[in-house]
């Protein structure tokens, strides 16, 4: 068998919050929500069905400084305010959440072109603002659209993940002209290790690019012929009773729509609410709702798990063996606004850990081990064990799985799944039925549950068009080496661990007993 790699994913994660006085409690350490003048209904946790002995908890643990920097988490279900807590600051003050508000650029965009002042997302980038010349001019570069913008897919050379990367964010603060920075980038490369975009899902490479959002919000102002500031505060801010608010300028004195808008915490739950019921807020319709539904399906994969719509971050998120979809808009330090529609609830947690590698599992693990395993509803208890869990827009058969899993519950400590992408379903089966003696539930011509001798289902086989080269694509889920070996042996079949050296991490051969290599299992 060719090498399989074992892609390595860390369902919930631990790290650590700060501290701030105490207001009245209940007996559970749950604080009840205030009412204000500010357009949300409050309702106490327990009356929406949310735990508040698990919401105490979870303030203990942020008090605690269990999750670093933690400097306000409020939380809305069915329109109303059920949970608000504020660990750094007053509820008044601007809150910085750095690239939360790119998702912002992309709402007036899709206002911009209810208006008519923009013809649509395939209009045309570089027709819409002023260029006399460009550095690497290039006809694709005149191509690039809108959308390529809003999904992060553009052919300029811009990756904020990649130090190296021309068109990298930190490049750009360096100069006095951000829109001409953006213009003047070269054409990308795909080398043979890079998806190219005619093979990637949806047709489009995802590349993080902050100076592409930025030159969103220039041909924002040249479509609208008006400030970002100004056609945000007609369009989105006094329609949802934002009063205050503070954008960051670039040199020449335009708006940093690549994430320099500061919002109260209330204020961005407002947004969250606003795309949960379709861009309606109080009975008005404020973002078309065709819109809300385009920017919130995926165009572009970012990697296993999660995807990209129109400046929104797609994903599932996994509590006590149940999985539920959820959209977010995401920033540095860990800043995050979830809107989760099957629940309906929007979540806010504000956060300094900045300059903190694991600032964004950080605010992950507290939506899911707090936020999302409050609610009864997702909760193993109030769930029945052999119950299908929830639909994933991003695994459509997610729902074939069977939640009666032998290895427990979520948690980083364990795994509970592992999943198999192949391309011959019946010859995958039967090689894995030899190598590790498995049963099959089939669900269909596309996929195929992994049943051990003893107990429940622990993966699934999934049929793929194509696979990448070197084998199919193993998705184990679990935090550490030890837990992946003790359910591979555990599903059967005898195997060989044999670590070998490799410059990027540990790696380790899995092979039989007569020393034929399975698969290849890599830290990440």
């Amino acid at each position: 068998m060719s090498n399989v790699e074992w892609r390595f994913a860390l369902v919930l994660v631990a790290a650590s919050c700060c501290t701030a006085p105490l207001l009245a409690q209940t007996p559970t350490g749950y604080t009840p929500p205030t009412a204000s003048d500010d357009g949300w209904a409050v309702t106490p946790a327990g009356e929406a069905g949310l735990s508040e002995e698990h919401l105490g908890g979870m303030e203990r643990a942020i008090r605690a400084e269990e999750f670093g920097r933690i400097t306000s988490v409020l939380i809305a279900r069915d329109r109303r305010i059920v949970y608000e807590s504020y660990f750094s600051g007053p509820p008044e003050q601007l809150r910085n959440t750095r690239s939360v508000t790119k998702t912002v650029a992309g709402m007036l965009v899709g206002q911009a072109i209810a208006d008519g002042n923009l013809s649509g997302t395939d209009a045309r980038v570089f027709s819409l603002v002023d260029h006399p010349s460009v550095v690497n001019p290039d006809p694709r570069k005149e191509a690039i659209t809108v959308e390529d913008l809003l999904t992060m897919s553009s052919i300029l050379e811009c990756d904020d993940w990649n130090q190296f990367s021309r068109g990298n964010e930190e490049r750009m603060y360096l100069v006095e002209d951000w829109q001409q920075f953006a213009l003047d980038l070269p054409v990308k490369g795909y080398p043979a290790w890079a998806t190219k975009p005619q093979d990637a899902r949806y047709g489009r490479a995802f590349s993080y690019c902050t100076a592409g959002v930025f030159l969103l919000g220039r041909v924002l102002e040249n479509a609208t012929g008006t400030s970002v500031q100004e056609y945000a505060r007609a369009k989105l801010f006094e329609p949802l009773g934002i009063t205050e608010w503070e954008w960051q300028l670039s040199p020449l004195g335009h708006a940093q729509t690549g994430g320099g808008l500061s919002l109260r915490s209330r204020d961005l739950l407002k947004l969250g609410q606003l795309y949960a019921d379709d861009g309606i807020w109080n009975s008005q319709q404020i973002v078309p709702r065709s819109w809300v539904a385009e920017s919130t399906r995926p165009h572009a994969q970012i990697d296993d798990r999660n995807e990209f719509g129109y400046l929104w971050w797609l994903t599932s998120m996994e509590v006590d063996r149940r999985s539920a979809s959820a959209y977010y808009m995401s920033g540095s330090g860990g800043n995050k606004v979830y809107v989760v529609p099957d629940a309906g609830l929007v979540a806010v947690i504000t956060s300094e850990n900045f300059g903190r590698g694991d600032a964004h599992a950080l605010s992950e693990r507290l939506m899911a081990e707090y936020i999302l395993a409050s609610i009864g509803a997702l909760s193993t208890g109030a769930a029945d064990p052999g119950q299908s869990i929830q639909q994933n827009p991003l695994e459509p058969e997610a729902s074939h799985r069977s939640t009666n899993m032998a290895e427990g519950t979520f948690n980083h400590h364990e795994i509970n799944y592992i999943e198999f992408s192949v391309t011959d379903m019946a010859r995958s089966k039967e090689f894995y039925a030899a190598a590790f003696d498995w049963k099959f539930n089939d669900y269909g011509p596309d996929y195929a549950g992994i049943q051990k001798q003893q107990g429940g289902e622990v993966g699934g086989l999934r049929l793929q068009s194509e696979v990448a080269a070197g084998g199919p694509l193993v998705i184990l889920y679990s935090s550490d080496l030890e837990a992946t070996l003790n359910l591979v042996r555990e599903a059967g079949g005898q195997i060989v661990v044999e670590p070998f050296e490799f410059p990027g991490g540990r790696r380790f051969q899995f092979k039989d007993p007569s020393g034929n290599e399975l698969a290849v299992w890599t830290e990440k």
